[in-house]
């Protein structure tokens, strides 16, 4: 059975000796409410800390003919309302000229602005949450990138959200973190000691973040092995006449 808000605190509680609820999501008990809130804690840690793979979502955004591409919250929406916590980087392309998007800084931005000439390819900015292009693209290019979201609880339909509201719901951060960033947060609320829990919570949070994604392969001699085009030998087994 996939762990859930009510699982996860149930074993929580089995495991500190805790009286185990039956619900948790509406539960009013002073001791449910703190583990709970602390659960939520540490899972709005964990999902700042690195560019996890669940939560990572792709928006296409078709330009407008204007520098102002729109509220990035409005964007990405689709994943949830204020979800949004940054790009990940050089994943922006204009698929229909098919060329990169790259970032500019403010003060190239600032440059930018004041002079004629204009970058010979767009560039974006986020300023005050809104999506800005130089220069101004024509209407009706699609322009892909992925982002990360700051939302790690999902309902049972799998539509991820801010906070929990039922006990169905369900994680996107991996359950161990979750599990050792609870046990030490509730210790240190408690006034006992936490520090071997910390740095089990710290060493496993390193490791996942270390093989969340497949690692691309750098070659020092800069010369990448590919496949090419051509007739195919096999190393041995030959069929011969």
């Amino acid at each position: 059975m996939a762990q859930n808000l009510l699982t996860e605190v149930q074993d929580f509680c089995e495991r500190q000796k805790v009286p185990i609820p039956s619900v948790v999501a509406t539960n009013t008990d002073p001791q449910i409410v703190q583990i709970r809130a602390i659960l939520y804690e540490a899972g709005n840690s964990i999902a700042i800390r690195g560019e996890w793979s669940r939560l990572t979502f792709e928006e296409v955004h078709t330009t407008l003919a204007q520098e102002d591409q729109g509220s990035i919250y409005d964007l990405t929406a689709t994943g949830g309302a204020t979800a949004f916590l940054k790009i990940k980087r050089e994943t922006i392309w204009d698929r229909t000229d098919r060329l990169p998007v790259y970032t500019i800084n403010p003060s190239e931005w600032q440059r930018v602005k004041a002079t004629i000439a204009a970058m010979p390819r767009y560039r974006y900015r986020i300023v005050r949450h809104r999506l800005l292009l130089t220069p101004t693209p024509p209407a009706g290019h699609s322009l892909a990138f992925e982002w990360l979201s700051k939302w790690w609880i999902q309902d049972i339909a799998g539509t991820i959200k801010e906070r929990f509201t039922a006990d169905t719901d369900s994680f996107l951060v991996e359950r161990e973190l979750l599990k050792l960033g609870l046990a030490w947060r509730w210790r240190k609320a408690k006034g006992l000691d936490y520090t071997e829990e910390y740095e089990e919570y710290e060493q496993r949070l390193l490791e996942t973040l270390a093989s969340d994604q497949p690692r691309e392969t750098i070659y020092m001699d800069n010369e990448e092995p590919r496949v090419k085009p051509g007739v195919f030998v096999p190393d041995y087994s030959w069929n011969l006449p």
